[in-house]
């Protein structure tokens, strides 16, 4: 999945975090390829509150304390359908 977020807490304002399997990195600028959803996170002190369009509202609370105000967008290089993200397999 990738993530791309706009907003403050981040190291940067405009930044992209991109998983494959249990490995994640984090780019500066936006990388949106098919858009899956949209959320608006909250995180002040221990508290996050996630307003998700296709999950809904969710609640967690963290371990760290911290602040973070972001617009986010969840986009996927491949299909819907497809399980395992593989980035050997592009969508064409």
């Amino acid at each position: 999945m990738i993530y791309a977020e706009i907003g403050i807490g981040n190291g940067s304002f405009l930044s992209t975090e991109v998983e494959v399997g249990q490995r994640e990195r984090r780019v500066k600028g936006l990388i949106i390829r098919r858009l899956v959803s949209v959320y608006l996170r909250v995180w002040i002190g221990k508290r996050v509150l996630i307003l998700d369009t296709r999950e809904g509202l969710k609640t967690s609370r963290k371990s760290k304390v911290g602040r973070k105000l972001v617009v986010g967008f969840v986009s996927t290089r491949y299909r819907q359908s497809r399980r395992s993200m593989d980035f050997k397999q592009p969508v064409k």
